[in-house]
């Protein structure tokens, strides 16, 4: 019998839903693994199915915005394959939890290549995840305009997008997920068309999306070139437009309604469409 194509294996792929505090405990008891790691959205087993495919090339992972160890995408990767403090990188803007592991900076685009440098990241990676809740387009531009190449991405974008509107909110260095601007809505970050056409220029493919986080990988890994189709992967993927529930409260009080279209409206001219710059 054929083996079953691995990214078409991802869907069924999602792992523990949860976070900081469970892997915390489970940490504090010894029991913590790459099997049992919590995520927010349970993407952590994608990854890890990934990563048995293809496996570690550059023994090095990059966090941008990972909140602690015990709630970062990239730190089951790195547990499953060894990789030691000097080969996992992680970076949040505020470190609530004054975790010792995570480098506490704020990131811009400016800034980026100069703080990727000082802290010694390779400029090959394995995986890459970003989350930094607003300007996460523009600071992952820079990333790749700098030279640096991860196998595998992982991002969070702005659902409210249909798969054919490429939009970024437009720059502003100091853009926070609560700032007076953005205040918990849906007024943040970039769509899913937006980064699909950003990575498809340097080699990537969107293969699965879970919530409203997506994973990218180097088209050489898609080696039987099933998810060559950027646009076709969005519309399978992000079919339809939606509001994060936890949103849903912030957009009503902010803007007076939780209808998408109304809220697209009150917010379009902080975004730009990307694929006419």
């Amino acid at each position: 019998m054929e083996e079953k194509y691995f990214l078409n294996e991802l869907s069924s792929s999602v792992g523990p839903i949860g976070g900081h505090r469970t892997n915390v405990a489970l940490y504090r008891k010894g029991n913590l693994t790459p099997e049992n790691y919590e995520s927010e959205d349970g993407i952590i087993h994608m990854l890890l199915h990934i990563f048995d495919k293809i496996k570690i090339e550059h023994n090095f992972v990059l966090d941008l915005g990972a909140y602690s160890s015990m709630a970062s995408n990239v730190v089951p990767i790195a547990m499953k394959y060894g990789l030691t403090g000097s080969q996992t990188l992680l970076f949040d803007g505020e470190n609530k939890w004054k975790d010792s592991n995570v480098i506490t900076s704020w990131i811009d685009s400016k800034n980026i290549d100069s703080l990727l440098k000082k802290y010694n990241c390779k400029k090959e990676i394995d995986l890459l995840s970003i989350d930094l809740d607003n300007m996460d387009y523009w600071i992952l531009e820079s990333v790749l305009n700098s030279g640096y190449v991860a196998n595998v991405i992982s991002l969070e974008f702005n659902p409210v997008f249909n798969y054919n509107e490429a939009y970024s909110k437009k720059y502003f260095s100091m853009a926070r997920k609560m700032d007076s601007e953005t205040m918990g809505t849906s007024n943040y970050g970039a769509s899913l068309r937006a980064f699909t056409e950003l990575l498809s220029k340097y080699d990537y493919r969107l293969v699965q999306t879970v919530s409203n986080n997506a994973i990218f990988i180097k088209a050489r890994f898609d080696y039987l070139n099933m998810f060559e189709n950027k646009i076709n992967n969005i519309k399978k993927l992000h079919a339809n437009p939606w509001i994060e529930p936890h949103k849903i409260k912030n957009n009503k009080s902010v803007f007076g309604t939780s209808k998408i279209i109304e809220i697209k409206k009150i917010i379009q001219n902080k975004f730009i469409d990307v694929s006419k710059l």
